[in-house]
């Protein structure tokens, strides 16, 4: 069993190693630190690779909780007329986040980290700008 340290100084955030955790953080309103140990690996293995990183990660967690919309931030610039396909072929997400955005039934948005405005108007519903998968 891996154990971990986190100094969390603020009480809205709260870990969460499983589904359940998650859930129960979200329900109290508060927002969850996920720390998914399962992937981690004392060995590399064939799923060590750049194949998937944490774009898909959140995306398949995001997948298992039912979510209503997954905003992905990302440091590069995002163009919002680009496809997943693209996205991925530019490097931008990993190889297999448009394969199981495919199965995802919730908006996808892929944004720039300063990028408030669009954020904003993400949260409020006011524009669809920056959804690359959207519905």
């Amino acid at each position: 069993m891996q154990t971990c340290q986190l100094d969390v100084r603020n009480p809205a955030l709260q870990l969460g190693a499983s589904r359940s955790d998650i859930r129960r953080v979200l329900h109290k309103g508060q927002t969850a630190l996920w720390l998914r140990f399962e992937l981690q690996r004392e060995q590399a293995d064939a799923h060590t690779n750049w194949e998937v990183t944490a774009d898909s990660i959140a995306l398949d967690l995001a997948r298992r909780l039912n979510a209503e919309r997954l905003v992905v931030v990302k440091s590069c610039r995002v163009d919002a007329a680009s496809t997943l396909a693209q996205l991925s072929e530019d490097g931008i997400v990993d190889a297999r986040f448009a394969s199981l955005a495919d199965e995802a039934a919730f908006p996808i948005a892929i944004m720039h980290k300063d990028d408030l405005e669009g954020m904003r108007a993400l949260l409020y519903g006011e524009s669809s700008a920056v959804e690359v998968r959207g519905f």
